[in-house]
């Protein structure tokens, strides 16, 4: 969803959301024949308003007091979602740098949907580093010595043969269901 529309990676957890809103809204629970929307409410859910997630097409109606005649009543956002608690979209507004949830959004379809790269700031690719290096800190690689090769672990399945090479399952009956294995005290009463 993110490369679709060249959305920057500090966006991952909102196309996360929005996949999962999409996901209960649209997938089937193939032996109920129901979404999981459906099965939560008792009714179909909505999907006319569902949009392409990271699109630029995406205005939101500004809410100043006083507008200038030739001034914009719109501002340029970029689509990231659904609000969780109410109805509403989430939107980017690119010129505030900020995500805002709002109703009054409009949406143009006739814009391409594979747009250039656009510019939100530039270390916003790049994130916040976990680790910082510490004033004095020596650094492994540094010391000239490699540390030894850990083996590796052995796998589950590996395990398992190794503790019983042939595991015994219970027996089946033609029809497939379980059956019990008759044990001394049941073969002494027959």
């Amino acid at each position: 969803m993110l490369d679709e529309h060249r959305t920057p990676r500090r966006f991952w957890a909102k196309a996360v959301n929005t996949a999962c809103y999409i996901a209960n809204r649209i997938f089937l629970r193939a032996f109920l024949g129901k979404t999981s929307y459906e099965l939560r409410f008792g009714r179909q859910p909505s999907v006319k308003h569902l949009r392409a997630f990271g699109c630029v097409g995406c205005f939101v109606l500004k809410k100043a007091g006083h507008l200038d005649k030739f001034e914009s009543r719109c501002l340029d956002g970029i689509f990231l979602g659904y609000a969780s608690s109410y109805r509403a979209f989430r939107v980017w507004i690119l010129e505030a740098k900020q995500v805002v949830e709002t109703c009054e959004v409009s949406f143009d379809e006739t814009m391409p949907c594979t747009t250039p790269a656009f510019e939100i700031s530039g270390d916003d690719e790049e994130g916040t580093p976990i680790f910082e290096d510490e004033e004095g800190a020596v650094d492994v690689g540094d010391a000239g010595t490699t540390a030894p090769a850990a083996a590796p672990a052995p796998s589950l399945r590996a395990r398992m043969m190794k503790e019983d090479p042939c595991p015994r399952l219970p027996p089946h009956s033609p029809d497939g269901k379980l059956m019990r294995e008759a044990g001394p005290a049941e073969d002494a009463g027959r």
